[in-house]
């Protein structure tokens, strides 16, 4: 993806960074998935999926379980 950015604008080459985050293991988030039950008093039952999915990304957990959330309206 970047390379194809640099392609069509070669100027950005010099002006892009990579920046890498860290992934965790998926017990970890599981627990924050499980936290999030706890403190909104519901019960997401993709949980595993959304782990999975995540791949290892606190923030993709968040955001998909935000999106649950919400098309349940609880």
């Amino acid at each position: 993806m970047l390379s194809n950015l640099i392609h069509f604008a070669p100027d950005l080459f010099n002006r892009l960074d990579v920046i890498r985050f860290d992934s965790n293991p998926p017990r970890k988030v599981h627990e924050l998935i499980e936290k999030g039950e706890r403190a909104l008093q519901c019960r997401i039952n993709i949980a595993k999926e959304i782990v999975k999915a995540s791949e290892g990304s606190f923030y993709l957990a968040q955001m998909m379980c935000k999106e649950v959330c919400l098309t349940a309206k609880c």
